[in-house]
């Protein structure tokens, strides 16, 4: 059998990381942390056919974990390096026999990289999380991984932040007028797109979006080409030559989560080596012993900007950031029930999503799907990048509400989303 990783021998009697195939499916309660960049994942575990050529002599059984990260021109993928090499030391000498460890690097300067990530987190593809977003940490807690270390431990919160020229006229919010142009990153992103929309509630505005990081905002803006970006205000107030319009309250960062795929004895394993690392290993891969965020205040700004986004268009310019009384995208006189149709707008109350999907044929129906559990299936989040894309139901049964049918998802599996 070939192993995703390596080839694997027959396992010994020690089964500390033996292979667990299992899935863990429960709703969150809202008072839990629920909803917005992780990481679910399958603990990888494979073994040779036992046959007569085997002897007492064949190496000892090697396991594979796959450690999800990030990351940033601040922390690159190479930071990581040290800790693999002591995690596979520290986890062989637990176990008795090899343990493999592989980095999983997604770049966020790739293509919708925190969508990538969430992916990985609902289709449960890291055993060791490192999120670097916060909204990256709530997609985790979502996917019922465990928090085991916080990131970034010396700064352990961050501020958004609008920001202009020095010497750009613009003094706040207030001055900003349908003429001016605005640089966000992308929909996924809270610190370059989420908050700085929350504080944009009721302007119109040109948008420049989807910019892959804080340093290509920034470009923007001292090249002209944007006359506002956003951006952590801690990079921002480090440069001379901008400054800050707006800040937001504080929000905490990342943490480091652990697979729901692990036994418990695994995670209590994973957890001893990864906090038992020496300071510099620790420094290096940016994270530390603390106790884990609460992410409430942050759940609530992407609730909201959802909302507002149901009705905003961000493809036509100047884009208005508030929704009219007379827009609405359901229409509650379905035809019929289909199983398959395209996303024609969603409508979110509280922790509730409402999608309108209609098939080739013209026939409309309604999805209901709770939000924390949107976060478990890929290609779902975030809610605005949902126009026009092609939904699958299985295994799940109509409901008649007065004059609609709707569809009540409560089990990830029910709904796909196809790219």
């Amino acid at each position: 059998m070939n192993c995703p990783i390596a080839r694997i021998q027959k396992t010994t009697t020690n089964t500390l990381f033996q292979s667990r195939k299992f899935r863990v499916w429960r709703r969150h309660s809202v008072g839990s942390l629920v909803a917005v960049t992780l990481l679910g994942t399958l603990l990888v575990s494979c073994r040779q056919p036992n046959n007569n050529t085997a002897t007492p002599s064949s190496s000892p059984a090697k396991t594979s974990l796959t450690l999800g990260v990030v990351t940033t021109p601040y922390n690159p993928a190479e930071n990581y390096t040290g800790l693999e090499k002591h995690l596979e030391e520290k986890l062989s000498d637990d176990v008795g026999s090899a343990v493999e460890i592989a980095i999983d690097a997604v770049e966020i300067k790739g293509e919708n990289p925190l969508q990538q990530a969430r992916n990985r987190l609902a289709e449960q593809k890291w055993d060791i999380a490192f999120t670097t977003s916060s909204i990256l940490s709530v997609s985790a807690i979502n996917n019922d991984y465990t928090f085991v270390a916080r990131m970034f431990p010396q700064a352990p919160k961050f501020e958004s932040s609008l920001f202009v020229l020095n010497d750009n006229p613009i003094q706040g919010v207030s001055d900003l007028t349908p003429d001016k142009t605005i640089a966000l990153g992308e929909l996924s992103n809270p610190a370059t797109f989420y908050i700085p929309v929350y504080d944009l509630y009721g302007k119109i505005l040109q948008v420049d979006r989807g910019n892959p990081d804080a340093g290509a905002i920034v470009e923007k803006v001292k090249s002209g080409q944007a006359d506002v970006g956003a951006a952590p205000y801690q990079i921002v107030a480090q440069d001379p030559q901008l400054r800050v319009i707006q800040r937001s309250r504080s929000i905490p960062l990342s943490g480091v989560y652990l697979s729901p795929n692990l036994s418990e004895s695994q995670r209590n394993s994973v957890r001893d080596a990864l906090l038992n690392a020496s300071s510099e290993i620790q420094q290096k891969a940016q994270y530390g012993a603390g106790e884990e965020p609460d992410y409430q205040y942050l759940i609530g700004i992407t609730n909201r900007v959802d909302s507002i986004l149901s009705c905003v268009d961000l493809d036509r310019q100047p884009v208005q950031f508030y929704c009219s009384e007379s827009e609405s995208f359901i229409d509650n006189n379905p035809d019929d029930v289909v199983a398959r149709g395209q996303v024609n707008g969603y409508r979110l109350d509280r922790e509730t999503v409402t999608l309108t999907v209609n098939s080739e044929s013209g026939q409309t129906y309604r999805v209901v799907v709770s939000r924390p559990l949107l976060d478990r299936i890929p290609n779902a989040l975030p809610l605005a990048e949902l126009q026009d894309k092609t939904v699958q139901l299985r295994e799940i049964e109509p409901t008649e509400n007065q004059a609609t049918i709707d569809f009540n998802v409560d089990r990830p599996e029910q709904l796909s989303i196809l790219k």
